[in-house]
């Protein structure tokens, strides 16, 4: 689907109201960004920049990199980093962002001048270990986030994300809307959040039934010749 009729979905979905039509970038986004920060979704895009570091600098700033490489989108997860010049790739930090404070230089809150070896992300920074003493260039492979959507350009595009999700980010929206936007309890005299959860859970009837399918194909390929939807049992070892 392109995300005109995503869009269309979720409106009717809503009953067509004036807030739903309004918000409606509101709560997709909202939807999207759920959606992928869910599970490790195998489609979405790595992107591959080179940065140079700050001497005397044991970090790098990743939401400048975001911006400048990748418009409105944000970093979800750093898969690589390696050190062009010397065609190494860097280790991530074993004790996490608190075990590099261990090599830190007495009376520096960083790390000695020396080569780089290791890498930690926390927040918007990419920590290095050591650090730098000049320039270096670094190759650094990461996962973005959806750009934030907006604006009638955006209708007559794909999502990113894999169409199996399309739905997902239907029902996603719809509950938001729901959640912000409650119908009255009759009974109760209060908000009515069953459409909220029951959309909510419309989402992730669609997530769960897709995983199982890539992890019966991922089996099926790593075991046996099988077609989706066929079962001829016969080994492919």
């Amino acid at each position: 689907m392109i995300w005109e009729e995503i869009v269309d979905l979720y409106v009717r979905g809503c009953g067509n109201s004036e807030f739903s039509k309004r918000e409606k970038w509101l709560h997709l986004n909202h939807a999207l960004q759920k959606l992928t920060v869910r599970f490790d979704d195998p489609y979405a895009k790595v992107v591959n920049v080179s940065v140079s570091t700050v001497a005397n600098q044991d970090w790098i700033n990743l939401a400048t990199v975001a911006a400048a490489e990748e418009g409105t989108g944000f970093i979800r997860s750093v898969e690589n980093v390696s050190d062009v010049a010397r065609g190494r790739k860097l280790d991530k930090e074993p004790g996490g962002f608190k075990g590099r404070k261990r090599y830190y230089e007495a009376g520096f809150e960083r790390p000695p001048l020396g080569s780089l070896s290791h890498w930690e992300r926390e927040g918007d920074k990419l920590y290095l270990r050591d650090t730098p003493d000049a320039s270096i260039v670094l190759s650094i492979d990461y996962k973005k986030l959806p750009d934030v959507l907006s604006g009638a350009t955006i209708l007559t595009t794909v999502p990113e994300i894999s169409p199996d999700y399309h739905m997902a980010i239907v029902h996603f929206a719809i509950a938001n809307y729901l959640q912000l936007h409650p119908p009255m309890n009759i009974q109760t005299g209060g908000p009515d959040l069953s459409g909220s959860r029951s959309a909510a859970q419309a989402a992730e009837e669609i997530i769960q039934l897709h995983r199982t399918v890539n992890m019966e194909e991922n089996r099926d390929q790593r075991h046996y010749t099988r077609q989706r939807g066929y079962s001829f049992n016969v080994s492919g070892r």
